[in-house]
Parts: structure tokens; C-alpha cells; sequence
């Protein structure tokens, strides 16, 4: 009768393990760390520190950002994306307010960046082979009209 037990704590931790796994399949998910000097910003200046956090939220994702912009004030973002085709509200962004979500292939995503429905962004985010770093495009036009031309590495926490 002791078996029973163990042997259904066995199961349970290796079922607990396999969703892990499938979790941690998905390699934009994480905490990433900007590196500022591999990264260029036209116009800039460049944040001084940020953080993203992408959590998996039912069947889309959760982004969350904060660190101290070029002029050393607070960066507070967030938005939440799916492949749905639809738009989807951003909250932090002075040159943007929602955002779509294309995956490309599971490494790679494109986002195009919508100012009041207009489009005036578009990013692609790929992930590294190894899993470490993301690299981060960013074209088109700030808020102020100006021509964006950014390049964004981070590395994995």
C-alpha cells in the first residue's frame, strides 16, 4: 500500500516537470536585460537600464518593462499581444499606444506599432539560436514625426 503513494508522487512531479518543459519551450519568453553598449538608438539617447519580462498568458503573452530612460527618468511599459491578427492596447509608450503580433517562425516575431489606429512602427524581435540573446529592430517614425532606426540587444537573466 506504500507504493501507491510514492508511485502517485512520481507521477505528479514528472507531470508538474513536463509543463515546465513545454513553458520553457518558447524562447521569447523570459527576462531580458538591455545591453546598452551593443545596442544603438537613432534618435536617441539610449535607455540607461531596462528589463523586460514576457510571461505566457493563456494563449498570448504578457510584456512588462521598466528602467531609467536617457534623460534618467522611470520606464514603466506594458502591453499583452496574441496572434490573433488584432490589435492590442499598449500602456507607456509616448510613441505608441497598441501593437499586433505576427510569429514568424519560434524564434523570430514581427510587431507592427500603431500611434491613435495609425501605423508607425514596425519591429522584429529575434531570438538567438543558443536562446540567449534577442535582438530588437525598430523602424519607422516617433511621435514627433522623426525617423526611428533603433537596434536593441538583450541578453537573457
Amino acid at each position: 500500500m506504500k507504493r501507491v503513494p510514492v508511485l502517485l508522487g512520481s507521477v505528479m512531479v514528472l507531470v508538474l516537470l513536463a509543463g515546465i518543459g513545454q513553458a520553457q519551450q518558447d524562447p521569447q519568453l523570459g527576462v531580458w536585460i538591455l545591453d546598452p553598449a551593443r545596442s544603438s538608438y537613432s534618435p536617441g539617447p539610449a535607455p540607461r537600464s531596462q528589463t523586460v519580462t514576457y510571461t505566457q498568458i493563456g494563449r498570448g503573452v504578457r510584456v512588462v518593462g521598466s528602467g531609467i530612460s536617457g534623460k534618467g527618468q522611470a520606464i514603466s511599459t506594458e502591453f499583452s499581444y496574441s496572434f490573433d491578427g488584432r490589435e492590442h492596447p499598449a500602456r507607456g509608450f509616448a510613441d505608441w499606444n497598441s501593437i499586433k503580433a505576427r510569429q514568424v517562425n519560434a524564434n523570430t516575431i514581427e510587431y507592427t506599432r500603431f500611434l491613435k489606429g495609425e501605423e508607425v512602427q514596425t519591429v522584429t524581435r529575434t531570438i538567438s539560436a543558443d536562446g540567449r540573446t534577442a535582438t530588437v529592430r525598430v523602424t519607422g517614425e516617433d511621435a514627433q514625426g522623426n525617423t526611428v532606426d533603433n537596434n536593441l540587444i538583450f541578453v537573457r537573466k
